[in-house]
């Protein structure tokens, strides 16, 4: 059985939660591929990263992403996230979730084109449930398997006086 390999950009500043995603992610996809993750501590690389490479996922923890160096100074986490998921989201069409512990910004997030939005703290089984919705992990050549066969099956199908009783 081949595996596919999962491609996860991973935009978060915070190790620990990191590694509970990661976590997260590699039990979900155990089964049926090998996680690659990839992890982006500031905005702009962040953003680099979502719109220049072929991915599978990202997630965006906005409060924890680095902001940029602006001699303007930052319009704030939430703002940034928003120019970002529009940017990647005009370059690629990669699943975006974003993880929030302020839930006043989750319809920017959407509207930008996030296509979900979970609360800090989350629970874990709803994060995986969110990831198998947005990650087809089983090929299409798994999926449309023939049924087993039979030998009276195939003598029926084959030589119908067999099927005749």
């Amino acid at each position: 059985m081949h595996q596919k390999t999962v491609k996860l950009l991973l935009g978060s500043n915070e190790p620990r939660l990191n590694i509970v995603l990661e976590a997260l992610l590699r039990d979900v996809c155990a089964a049926h591929g090998i996680l690659q993750s990839t992890r982006a501590t500031h905005v702009g690389e962040f953003t680099r990263h979502g719109s220049g490479e072929e991915l599978d996922l990202i997630i965006l923890i906005p409060d924890n992403l680095r902001p940029d160096f602006s001699p303007q100074g930052s319009p704030g986490p939430a703002a940034e996230a928003v120019r970002a998921i529009h940017t990647i989201k005009s370059e690629r069409t990669t699943p975006i979730l974003v993880f929030s512990a302020n839930q006043e910004h989750a319809t920017s997030f959407l509207e930008a084109g996030a296509e979900y939005v979970l609360e800090i703290p989350f629970k874990c089984d709803e994060v995986k449930s969110v990831v198998r919705r947005l990650v087809p992990l089983s090929s299409s050549s798994e999926e449309s398997a023939p049924s087993r066969w039979s030998l009276t099956g195939l003598l029926r199908s084959n030589f119908p006086r067999f099927g005749q009783t």
